[in-house]
């Protein structure tokens, strides 16, 4: 995966993907996402194609980054000082049109480093316009190109 942060983003804001995740296991309890902690053990999924998904995503604060991940990863983005977090995993469903299906889910660490996920909401995202989600804090995503 490769993240482009561009000059729109700072690294401070953002809890993305920079744990390359070992194991699907996830014995978590639910909590806050204030600090990273490289212990414990890591929310993960499996890739369903070698297919990659550019896409971008911006922040409550605006703040913007893009994100290239493989169909069916799982990206993970969110903001320490307020505590928030998601795991964005996006599943191509039309090349032509560049429309993909987005299923978030609330990223929770616990004291020890073990992240727990919670599915929220699925949404179909295209190139056409960026879609908010209905998740709060919401963030807002665009297909950028396969």
């Amino acid at each position: 995966m490769r993240i482009d942060l561009g000059k729109r983003c700072s690294l401070a804001a953002l809890v993305a993907v920079g744990l390359l995740l070992l194991t699907p296991a996830v014995r978590g309890q639910a909590g806050t996402y204030t600090e990273l902690n490289p212990k414990g053990e890591k929310a993960d999924s499996v890739p369903v194609s070698d297919r990659t998904i550019l896409f971008e995503v911006t922040m409550p604060t605006g703040k913007v980054a893009k994100l290239r991940i493989k169909e069916g990863g799982m990206a993970k983005i969110g903001d320490l000082e307020p505590g928030y977090a998601y795991a964005l995993v996006p599943i191509i469903k039309d090349m032509s049109k560049r429309v993909a299906t987005f299923t978030v889910f609330q990223l929770s660490q616990d004291k020890q480093g073990n992240e727990s996920v919670q599915q929220l909401e699925q949404i179909e995202v295209d190139a056409a316009a960026p879609i908010a989600t209905r998740s709060q804090p919401n963030l807002k995503l665009k297909v950028l190109k396969y």
